[in-house]
């Protein structure tokens, strides 16, 4: 996933639901505070946690999110799963 993160590819991750959520929305990944370390990423829209990635996406995710390159999270809900679309942001999209 990192891999393909990396090279410009949008990837899409399961999330464990962990509360109400919304049908479609921008989101963001980050830890899930109050938790004892390691704490688990969770996805937050707007100031609500709705879900949190599951054991094994953290380890590569946490890997891209320590290059500091902005992501792009949107949260989409189907009938029977949560899912995340997650892209990297160019960082001279606007040169």
């Amino acid at each position: 996933m990192a891999a393909r993160l990396l090279g410009g590819e949008t990837i899409e991750v399961p999330v464990r639901p962990l509360g109400a959520t919304p049908k479609a929305a921008s989101a963001e990944i980050r830890e899930i505070t109050g938790e004892p370390s390691p704490a688990r990423l969770g996805i937050w829209v707007d100031t609500e946690l709705v879900g949190a990635l599951r054991p094994e996406h953290v380890a590569e995710i946490e890997a891209v999110r320590a290059t500091g390159v902005p992501m792009s999270v949107t949260l989409r809900a189907t009938e029977d799963s949560l899912v995340v679309s997650i892209v990297l942001v160019s960082l001279f999209e606007d040169a």
